[in-house]
């Protein structure tokens, strides 16, 4: 296949699409502007998944429109636009009236400090927003929509995706692209588009900016890459009519050379055979060209943050992602696709804390969310001495393993260093689960280290799976108990149930967990593996054990607690910076808040000043003697291991 061109002026057009959520840029886009432009390449990039919110779907012009589809809707019949569809209530429409009369307020909440950091204002603020996206989510149902999540129950073939692609009825995004950013590429008159699609949740709006492209810009070439594409690389991937009616060729992994590559052939006319790691359609048939080795990440330049809209964000001060490493230490766990990938690298200290200066000093950043979900401990202690060493004003959230690595001296120059919030891999408390996701840790050290953690001022959120091959369910309920009883230094918590993904050691070696009949259910927008289980928990008794084991906690042992109604993770991360762990913990609104009656705490309690980096804050004792329904707590969780095997 060959594209020739004529030279323009722009190569490329970088585009993000929705949904992903608006408060932090994605590190996507930064990365391959950084390297193509030091490779000589023109190109615009744009994060069309902010602007999407805030300058198309939360506009009152637009969220009207939505509130009048509602009301002709509301005499339909349930069902009736598809599975699982009900009409609008009266009382619904009306709470969706107030939320849209209000909308320009509720989107100031998030971008001053003052009222952001005012809990009632904010809860009430994404209360409006839950509503609204619930309005959205009726008027184009059926499926559920948020700022990072958006689900289709109507989309269950190539032919099912192309027509929700064209129809204004259902496809939120499709009015926004067709009349805000198909102009302003026309404008720029580009060689290619390329879209990133990092989610599940983005892939009907990429198809959708994709089809459009390819109607109104003819002999633009639209490429798509991101990661998601490998969850359906053996399906939608393979189908001819993606690249008929959607895109030209798809980038599988990381896009720096197949794109520069690209970029040449289409300038030259060359055939896209020559473009290393690419799918392409030639002679009606689906090609993959052979991959070529990524770029080192040491080797690549700094993400470039040049066209970022900043001011867009809902935030009130500028945060940023920062990646420190490529693969993972460990690589050892059972669950884990990286076990397969045998590179680990990190990017030098010094290279990473230029970044962090750079950031403040270009950017205004203040706040980091760091990229990389296993770091090793002593890795964590040099970044941590160079930013206490050059004096760098950061507040950072990161994701962790709770090995004994993570000592009390460690933990404090953390602290002092700005990690406010760590997201902690605990998994399970149970000795024999943990074995058997060779997680190399135990649950003795974990607690450790979130006992030191917690005395350091550090937010403890415990990361943990439900149902993982052979765990009974007396394990399971081990491990809640177990959160439950450490409620004081376990500060937030989320369980997954398990899933089951391809290139990892259990379906490699099904059999070593007592599962057999794998399937696969391949669908348009991504590819789900269904099994067998002989032992333990189902994979459907385990989706329904979470949303019960979630109200439970929340109820009884953490008492509706603030950092679940405020919802997003950066949120959160902003109140632990300005205020410190206990005052955040001690937030408490009542039920009314959302409606706007929720009173601020105590001056004594929720004092206004800026908490100081490194301050240690005592560890509150868990609550005792609440009421415990429906969870079966096991005498000695050694006792659950014994008879379980």
């Amino acid at each position: 296949m060959h594209f020739l061109r004529n030279p323009k002026e722009t190569d490329l057009c970088l585009v993000f699409p929705p949904v992903w959520v608006p408060m932090v840029p994605h590190l996507a886009l930064p990365t391959l502007a950084g390297f193509l432009r030091r490779r000589g390449v023109s190109m615009v990039s744009m994060d069309e998944n902010v602007s999407f919110f805030v300058r198309y779907l939360f506009s009152p012009s637009t969220l009207t429109g939505f509130l009048d589809a509602a009301r002709r809707l509301s005499d339909t019949p349930d069902g009736s636009q598809g599975p699982g569809w009900k009409a609008p209530t009266g009382r619904e429409t009306a709470q969706w009236e107030r939320a849209i009369e209000r909308i320009e307020r509720t989107l100031a909440v998030f971008r001053e400090m003052d009222s952001f950091l005012r809990p009632d204002l904010v809860v009430q603020a994404l209360d409006d927003l839950e509503r609204l996206f619930q309005l959205c989510s009726r008027v184009h149902g059926p499926g559920d929509f948020s700022f990072n999540h958006y689900r289709r129950r109507d989309v269950h073939t190539v032919e099912d995706l192309a027509a929700l692609c064209v129809d204004l009825a259902r496809n939120v995004f499709l009015p926004y692209f067709r009349d805000y950013l198909i102009p302003r590429i026309e404008r720029l008159s580009p060689m290619a588009v390329g879209i990133s699609v990092s989610s599940y949740h983005q892939f009907v709006a990429a198809m959708t900016l994709g089809g459009l492209v390819r109607e109104h810009l003819p002999d633009v070439h639209v490429v798509v890459g991101g990661k998601h594409l490998l969850n359906i690389r053996d399906g939608l991937l393979k189908d001819p009519l993606l690249y008929r009616r959607f895109i030209h060729s798809a980038v599988l992994r990381e896009g720096e050379r197949p794109l520069e590559l690209l970029l040449e052939a289409l300038r030259s006319g060359g055939p896209l055979e020559i473009v290393p790691g690419l799918s392409y359609l030639e002679n009606g048939r689906v090609v993959e060209t052979r991959p070529c080795e990524a770029p080192a990440l040491s080797s690549l330049p700094h993400p470039d943050f040049t066209d970022t809209p900043w001011r867009r964000y809902l935030v009130p001060r500028r945060y940023a992602p920062i990646r420190m490493a490529e693969g993972c230490y460990w690589g050892k766990c059972t669950f884990c696709f990286r076990y397969r990938r045998d590179r680990a690298a990190f990017i030098p200290h010094e290279t990473v804390l230029e970044e962090m200066e750079r950031l403040i000093r270009v950017h205004g950043v203040h706040d980091l969310t760091v990229n990389d979900d296993c770091l090793p401990p002593e890795y964590w202690e040099a970044i941590a001495d160079g930013v206490i060493e050059r004096g760098l004003d950061l507040s950072m959230l990161i994701w962790a393993k709770p090995v004994p690595g993570f000592t009390r001296g460690r933990l404090k120059k953390m602290a002092r260093a700005g990690v406010r919030q760590v997201r902690w891999g605990l998994e399970s408390a149970q000795p024999r689960i943990l074995k058997l996701m060779r997680k190399g840790t135990t649950v003795e050290g974990a607690l450790r280290v979130l006992k030191d953690a917690c005395a350091e001022g550090i937010w403890n959120h415990a990361c943990m799976i439900a149902g993982f091959p052979t765990e009974t369910r007396e394990e399971a309920e081990g491990t809640v108990a177990f959160i439950r009883d450490h409620a004081g230094i376990i500060h937030s918590f989320i369980f997954y149930p398990f899933a089951l993904y391809e290139d990892t050691h259990i379906f490699d070696h099904p059999e070593a967990f007592s599962i057999r009949d794998i399937q696969v259910e391949k669908g348009p927008l991504t590819e789900r593996y269904t099994y067998t289980q002989e032992s333990g928990m189902t994979s459907g008794e385990a989706r329904s054990f979470v949303p019960r084991v979630r109200r439970t906690l929340l109820e009884h042992a953490y008492h509706r607690p603030f950092w679940h109604r405020l919802r997003i993770r950066e949120y959160l991360q902003l109140y632990l910076d300005h205020y410190g762990l206990e005052p955040v913990r001690s937030i408490r609104l009542g039920r009314d808040a959302a409606d706007g009656s929720g009173r601020r705490q105590p001056e004594d309690r929720l004092s206004s000043g800026r908490r100081v980096p490194g301050n240690r804050q005592p560890a509150r004792p868990g609550p005792v003697g609440f009421p415990w329904p429906e969870i079966r707590t096991p005498h000695d969780p050694a006792e659950v291991t014994r008879r379980s095997d």
